[in-house]
């Protein structure tokens, strides 16, 4: 009976060991199969971190060069702007309000003074950001070329001559291109005071001399702003 005992509690023995090390054998695959899952995510992870990381610095990269060049953009096109000395110097009672929408914009203020007359304008140009700024370019040099180069005088003449070479600018080639501006284009006779006016889809607005009595800051509802405007523009029409 003491034999059998023995026999059946060194079995039982043997059994619970070997049943404990089963489950521990299957309990350290399974950490073991859990560990290498975590490990392959954590490449995963970490890969897909790296690709985002450079496409981020990528993109930064790009940003900040476009930024460069839109800035250097910027130089350029505040180059053909007039400093406010050579606006004062014929208008001293003026100022300019010039806020544009992007870093650079197709707006753009002229004035420049040839012979006997001083001329002031206000342009909008097709577009915004870069691609206006560009128009505003080439709508800025046939303003120049109409004054310096043609030698005109009359506002109207001018912005017939204009509208004639921005068409000619963008008809080099067979692409459809219908970019142009709105100008108001003032033309000030400096020995005479007279000024001409003529517009592209901007308007002139004035006081009538009756009214400039008034203060030009606190003006009534009965004050009379008159406004001239041509519904024309410069450049091809859609």
């Amino acid at each position: 009976m003491t034999i059998l005992l023995s026999i059946y509690l060194l079995l039982h023995f043997k059994i619970s060991w070997f049943f404990l090390f089963i489950v521990f054998l299957v309990y350290t695959i399974f950490l073991y199969i859990q560990l290498e899952r975590t490990r392959k995510q954590k490449k995963i992870i970490q890969y897909q971190k790296k690709v985002v990381e450079e496409q981020k610095q990528l993109v930064e990269e790009k940003n900040r060069q476009i930024t460069e060049s839109i800035e250097y953009a910027l130089r350029i096109q505040t180059a053909i702007l007039p400093p406010n000395r050579i606006v004062k110097k014929y208008l001293e009672n003026s100022f300019i309000l010039y806020k544009p929408k992007d870093i650079v914009a197709g707006d753009f203020y002229f004035a420049e003074q040839n012979g006997d007359h001083f001329f002031i304008a206000a342009a909008d140009c097709t577009g915004h950001g870069v691609p206006g700024a560009m128009v505003s370019m080439v709508c800025s040099n046939a303003l120049n070329r109409a004054i310096d180069e043609c030698k005109l005088k009359d506002p109207g003449q001018i912005l017939d001559k204009v509208r004639e070479l921005v068409i000619e600018s963008f008809n080099r080639n067979e692409l459809d291109v219908k970019d142009g501006m709105d100008i108001s284009l003032a033309a000030i006779n400096i020995k005479t005071s007279e000024l001409l006016w003529a517009g592209a889809n901007n308007p002139l607005w004035y006081i009538p001399a009756e009214e400039q009595a008034h203060s030009p800051v606190q003006r009534t509802e009965n004050t009379a702003i008159q406004e001239i405007q041509d519904k024309s523009k410069i450049g091809l029409k859609e």
